[in-house]
């Protein structure tokens, strides 16, 4: 017996293929020194939020707010 799907989904990124994450954080230094580092850190000491969007808890423009209000907040050293 045949099924028909409709959509597959998968989880590309760190899943199917590896993300190195030191190329976007080295290109946001060469914006502004520290930059992506300080975003980096950001984005450690906030994973939660992250996963919340990943798991459906937090809408897109949840998340988006979110992290614009964060990366304002800690935008400069």
């Amino acid at each position: 017996m045949m099924k028909n799907y409709s959509v597959i989904v998968f989880d590309l990124g760190n899943v199917l293929l590896p993300f190195d994450y030191t190329k976007p954080v080295n290109r946001f230094n060469e914006i502004q020194p520290g930059l992506g580092d300080r975003f980096a850190a950001l984005y450690r000491k906030n994973y939660n939020v992250h996963r919340d969007f990943e798991k459906g808890i937090l809408s897109e423009e949840e998340y988006l707010a979110t992290m614009m209000k964060m990366a304002r907040k800690y935008s400069y050293p």
